[in-house]
């Protein structure tokens, strides 16, 4: 099992969409989590605090990031 997020928007909000997945599949709906950005501030920063919140609500998972 992994966590697979990608860019997405939500309305006029856009941000990483991250689910667990295994096998290309989701696992469990309950397992999702919406991060939205402010693209006109977006920088490495906000990637790296992505990556972190990310480690700390799914610890034990692989990650995947793709833009």
């Amino acid at each position: 099992m992994g966590i697979y997020c990608h860019w997405d928007t939500q309305g006029d909000t856009v941000g990483w969409y991250c689910e667990v997945t295994e096998n290309g599949m989701t696992v469990d709906d309950s397992m999702k989590a919406w991060f939205p950005v402010n693209v006109d501030d977006f920088t490495a920063d906000q990637a790296d605090a992505l990556e972190k919140a990310l480690v700390e609500n799914f610890p034990g998972h692989e990650i995947t990031i793709r833009q």
